[in-house]
């Protein structure tokens, strides 16, 4: 298997693919109904793209992560945005016509008015890093019993995620449950790192102990932190990734 890339030196392009994910979300939310644990927020992972999956009209909006291009397929025809030199509001401009959308209704977090810019070989190695740590992801999901949501990308903060819930019920807002996700960068951590964390956390969290390469978080919020970077020497990272996430279940729910 290959090694997980670098991601140095990427910022540019990610915040371009972060805006470029928000505005596919907001299209999304204008054209599916409201669902549990907020889920038509998301978007959903296929191999180098991030995806609407099939929206009421039965379109399509797929953002090609390597080639930083927004496609949308389907009923309302046909329609190939590049990210890279426009804007959050000229991409939002361009889908809120194809779909006719109102304009003033499609908002995004970031700020709109940003000239994107990005470098293809950096995306590609995302979309390969993204692939690869969905992989191990999606081993690990497929081995827990209980109930447990999709496995999906945030546009908020741009991170894959997913919630276990051991009491078979998922729902976030009042069921005891774990986040496992992989965060490209927040507050406090410049670099990508994968996380985990319970609600609620166990007492005395902070003393139980982690698999290598993983360390408790205390300060702003409570949960395990895996640096990106401790990962990208192995050699199978995609096997890496499952079996750290094993470890970090455990810790949390023994």
């Amino acid at each position: 298997m290959t090694p997980l890339p670098s991601l140095n030196g990427w910022d540019a392009t990610r915040d371009a693919l972060h805006t470029a994910a928000q505005t596919l979300s907001a299209v999304k939310r204008a054209r599916i109904p409201q669902q549990p644990n907020a889920l038509h927020l998301s978007l959903y992972v296929q191999r180098g793209r991030l995806t609407t999956r099939a929206l009421s009209t039965g379109d399509v909006v797929t953002l090609r992560l390597a080639t930083g291009e927004i496609h949308a397929e389907g009923p309302a025809g046909t329609l190939t945005l590049p990210v890279h030199g426009s804007t959050g509001a000229a991409l939002l401009d361009a889908l809120a016509a194809h779909f006719g959308l109102d304009r003033g209704a499609l908002k995004i977090e970031r700020d709109a008015q940003v000239e994107l810019h990005m470098d293809p070989p950096l995306a590609a190695d995302y979309a390969r890093a993204l692939d690869t740590i969905f992989e191990g992801f999606a081993r690990f999901r497929a081995a827990l019993l209980g109930g447990v949501t999709p496995l999906i990308v945030w546009p908020h903060n741009f991170d894959l995620s997913m919630l276990w819930f051991p009491g078979n019920v998922p729902d976030e807002a009042s069921q005891p449950h774990l986040n496992f996700g992989f965060e490209p960068r927040s507050a406090g951590f410049p670099r990508p790192y994968l996380y985990a964390y319970a609600r609620p956390m166990p007492d005395g969290f902070a003393t139980r102990p982690l698999p290598a390469g993983a360390r408790w978080n205390t300060d702003g919020w409570n949960g395990i932190v895996v640096d990106y970077d401790t990962l990208t020497g192995e050699p199978a990272p995609a096997d890496a990734v499952e079996t750290l996430l094993h470890g970090l279940y455990h810790a949390l729910y023994p």
